[in-house]
Order: C-alpha cells, then structure tokens, then sequence
C-alpha cells in the first residue's frame, strides 16, 4: 500500500521540524498536507480494491481482497476523532469473508481467525452479544496464538462489564 511512504516523509518532517526555528503556521501546513496525503492514499487503495473485487469477482484472491478492504474501511471509520464509526462497510466485507470460507470458495485465505477477530472489534459498542460469538470462534481456533488469548481477554472484560464474575474468571 502506498500510505507507508507518506507515513516515513510525515515521520521525516516531524522529526526534522525540531532542528529549525519554529514556524507554527508553516508546520501546520505541513501537518495538514501530509494527513491529507494520507487520507487520499487510503481512499485511494479502497477503491483499488474495490475495482479489483467488482472486476474479478470470481478470483481466488478475491476473498483476501475483502478482508484487506475491511481492514482499510475500519481504517477509515475510526479515523474521525470524536465521531462515532460506522463499521457497517466492513462488517459487510468481513461477513461476506467468513461465508466465503464456509462455502469453501475463499481460495487459498488463511486469515479467517483474523477475520473473526475484527467482526468483533466491529460489533464489540453496538452489538456486544455478537462481538463475543465472534471472538468465542477465534479463541477455539486459535486457543493458543497472541488472538485467541486476545479474544479471551475481551470476553473477560465484557463478562466483567455484565457483572458474570465467574465467566469473567474462565475466560
């Protein structure tokens, strides 16, 4: 993706902003040039993949090329501050990734605990109950990788929030 490169230029002005005089107003041009940046690369690689599912729909990258689009819509959803996101977009995606994997029609993917994961990410504020059937298949996926024993914590903390001591305790 394209964005890493305008992340390190970012990184390269903000770290040598400091050896020069102090121009606020030129910096914060900078600033808002190199977000905008950012932001016209990611829309820009949405749409790229959103070109590449609509014109291969049948592909066997397909399926990754959903959960990669996912991943870059919760990208954009959460980059509002202070706003709600709206993850209905990549609940979409990630839906349509699991069912692919079901149908067995998800070609060579292999990231389907990670897909599971971030449906749940997505459904933890708005549909909690969901959020923890989707992180309960990737801890009995993955019971022993870094995401299951993630998975487990967030199911912790949502039995600790209802108050289920003891569910809060097994997991």
């Amino acid at each position: 993706m394209r964005c890493w490169p305008s992340i390190l230029c970012f990184l390269a002005f903000s770290a040598h902003a400091g050896e020069e005089p102090a121009d606020p107003s030129g910096y914060g041009q900078l600033a808002a040039r190199a977000e905008a940046e950012l932001e016209a690369n990611l829309d820009e690689a949405i749409l790229s993949y959103r070109d590449f599912i609509a014109a291969h729909p049948e592909s066997e990258y397909t399926t990754a090329a959903r959960f990669r689009l996912a991943s870059l819509l919760i990208t954009r959803a959460e980059a509002e501050p202070g706003a709600t996101p709206d993850y209905g977009p990549a609940i979409a995606e990630l839906d349509t990734v699991i069912q692919a994997t079901k149908d067995r029609e998800a070609g060579d993917f292999t990231q389907i605990a990670e897909a599971w994961y971030l449906l749940g990410w997505c459904r933890r504020e708005a549909q909690p109950d969901q959020a923890a059937i989707a992180w309960a298949q990737v801890a009995a996926m993955a019971p022993d990788s870094d995401l299951g024993r993630s998975c487990m914590l967030h199911l912790g903390q949502q039995a600790m929030d209802d108050e289920a001591w003891e569910q809060a305790a097994d997991h």
